[in-house]
């Protein structure tokens, strides 16, 4: 990925699905994606976040490093969110690891109980604008929350 070989320009959308944190050089990966986008070209796809250690990953990009990633390869980000259902306890319960099974079992269960609270948008967190312990939290918010917990993180960005 960090030489492709295609000529500049050649393609309208690409794709990538949790590879970028297997990559030795993300910058320079996302470089190469940037130069074989036309403009207006769309690069989508997912990073690993919180997800444990899997198949020889190097960077788990958290969600600011991974805006940084793609805008430094000069691309325009359109969107950034958790990918549903694959939450940190969901990730770590099912990624292949030394987890012992009442661990995952234990894990499994955190994960239901996070997603059901979440799901009212509550969250047991004061937040600096003085709002209660478990008060709503507007889409917006609830969004922003899930973002920073995730297992991986889905992208749309577009080359100007």
């Amino acid at each position: 990925m960090h030489r492709l070989p295609f000529r500049a320009a050649a393609f309208d959308h690409v794709v990538t699905n949790a590879v970028l944190e297997h990559v030795a050089n993300p910058f320079r990966a996302v470089a190469e994606v940037s130069r074989v986008l036309r403009p207006g070209g769309v690069f989508a796809g997912s990073a690993a976040f919180l997800e444990p250690y899997h198949d020889r990953s190097r960077f788990h990009l958290a969600p600011d490093g991974l805006l940084h990633v793609l805008r430094s390869a000069g691309l325009a980000v359109r969107g950034i969110w958790p990918q549903e259902g694959w939450l940190v306890f969901d990730s770590l319960a099912e990624m292949p690891g030394p987890v012992s099974a009442p661990t995952r079992w234990v894990l499994r269960r955190l994960g239901a109980f996070e997603r059901r609270l979440r799901r009212r948008r509550l969250h047991p967190r004061a937040t600096a604008e003085g709002r209660r312990w478990l008060a709503a939290r507007t889409p917006a918010e609830l969004d922003a929350e899930r973002l920073h917990v995730a297992g991986q993180i889905d992208f749309v960005a577009e080359k100007p």
